[in-house]
């Protein structure tokens, strides 16, 4: 199964961490998954970026990401509250 990785919203960045996700997610807008597997590996990159943020930027409230299915289990939505939303829609028809 195929997927499509588009950015949502997107808000003006409250502190150093959350600008560093902010430009990573901004990197992985609009990204074609060709997997299930590709899926969930671009999910655990979002885990382990913003753990890595957490690590680097000590000083600043730790960022949670919240990970949910939507629209009756076919796609799936990454959000960082105050910080942007994605959806990963499940491709039903190409060209």
């Amino acid at each position: 199964m195929k997927y499509f990785a588009k950015i949502r919203d997107i808000y003006v960045e409250k502190n150093s961490a959350h600008k560093e996700i902010q430009q990573f997610a901004l990197e992985q807008d609009a990204t074609l998954l060709n997997s299930d597997e590709e899926k969930d590996n671009f999910i655990e990159k979002f885990r382990y970026e913003i753990k890595q943020a957490n690590i680097r930027n000590k000083r600043c409230k730790n960022i949670e990401i919240k990970i949910w299915e939507v629209f009756a289990e076919e796609d799936i939505s990454l959000s960082v509250e105050g910080n942007f939303s994605m959806l990963i829609y499940k491709v039903k028809n190409e060209f």
